[in-house]
């Protein structure tokens, strides 16, 4: 039996925080780490989570740290194509490329310029369509 998948439960406003875990970032919001530096710590939850980026069923997985954060994220997720991506990315319900970030229609997007710059040797070496929908980034 597969497990739910608990981010079809993310609320469709900010913040964007799982039922399951709101004790728990509150109390990492009140933390005093995040008191001293909340830019540096403070979780930005005005934003879509992104705990992860692809077909979870892919045969490449990158484990990569914390995702950044930039001004341009905000006016990234306010593009609704951008934003249902998103979404359908998190409910593993997409329409389009799994790892939604390189979708050329993304072109002007911050996620699409990071990672295309880190995917491109693979992308030349193996094929758009194998990277999009076999590489699977965990964050």
């Amino acid at each position: 039996m597969a497990a739910e998948n608990p981010w079809t439960e993310l609320p469709s406003r900010q913040p964007y925080v799982l039922p399951m875990d709101r004790d728990a970032v509150a109390a990492h919001a009140r933390s005093r780490r995040v008191a001293n530096a909340p830019n540096k710590f403070g979780l930005h939850t005005q934003l879509l989570p992104t705990p992860f980026i692809g077909n979870p069923k892919a045969r490449v997985v990158i484990l990569n740290l914390n995702p950044g954060f930039s001004e341009q994220d905000e006016a990234d997720y306010a593009k609704p194509a951008f934003r249902k991506a998103a979404v359908q990315n998190l409910t593993h319900e997409v329409d389009g490329p799994a790892f939604f970030p390189i979708d050329p229609g993304f072109d002007k997007t911050s996620s699409y310029e990071w990672w295309i710059k880190k995917l491109r040797w693979l992308i030349e070496d193996v094929g758009f369509e194998a990277v999009a929908d076999g590489v699977f980034c965990v964050q």
